[in-house]
């Protein structure tokens, strides 16, 4: 019983490994529609940088530190 445990086993994993093998060279060449460019900063107390708008990049550099 458990070798045929061992063999179901070994099989599924290899299924699984070659699912991922064949798949990797479709998913490299696919593109997107749209894309996603973006960095959102805030602490654990929920503070957002920068603090307001229009301000300098000297200020930002300031607030930042």
């Amino acid at each position: 019983m458990k070798v045929c445990q061992k063999s179901i086993v070994r099989f599924l994993v290899s299924l699984i490994i070659g699912t991922f093998v064949i798949s990797v060279p479709f998913m490299a060449n696919a593109q997107s529609d749209r894309e996603l460019r973006a960095v959102w900063i805030a602490s654990v107390l929920n503070i957002d940088w920068p603090s307001k708008k229009g301000l300098s990049v000297k200020e930002q550099k300031q607030e930042y530190i």
